[in-house]
């Protein structure tokens, strides 16, 4: 029973720490409230009631690390797609650039399915021609072994 107690725990802790939402509330939580921490840690026992009257308030306690979570939610992955669309140009340009520096220059995909097209081209003409060469010498080998039949009688 203990097990499945603690098992349940891990799992709802494990959940939390996980989740894009629990931790951005957290942390804009402890944004909004910095205080409340500052004061709780660093400044004696009977300052309690001062944070109590002070800082506990419904908006700064709930409403604003909520709206701060969804805005923190919905505005990261435009930020991290940004900055991953920025990283693939900076990566191009940068493999261009090496590219001019060496003297390279890449075909590209048109070019590329151009050239293997010759290039099978050729190869069907090289091996009509290597047939048409062995064909001949097949022959001229059968007029050599005609002629020399020939000569013998």
């Amino acid at each position: 029973m203990i097990d499945d107690l603690k098992k349940s725990f891990d799992q709802i802790i494990y959940e939390r720490t996980t989740s894009p939402f629990y931790g951005s509330f957290i942390i804009s939580w402890c944004l909004w409230n910095w205080k409340i921490i500052y004061l709780t840690f660093f400044v004696s026992q009977d300052k309690i009631d001062y944070i109590v009257t002070n800082f506990s308030a419904f908006k700064n306690i709930f409403i604003f690390p909520l709206l701060s979570s969804i805005f923190i939610i919905t505005l990261v992955p435009f930020i991290t797609n940004g900055a991953y669309w920025l990283s693939l140009k900076f990566n191009k340009w940068r493999v261009d650039q090496k590219n001019l520096v060496d003297g390279k220059q890449l075909l590209s995909i048109e070019q590329s399915i151009e050239l293997r097209e010759q290039i099978s081209k050729q190869e069907e003409r090289f091996a009509k021609l290597v047939e048409d060469k062995n064909l001949e010498i097949k022959q001229l080998n059968l007029q050599i072994q005609e002629y020399q039949k020939k000569n013998q009688l």
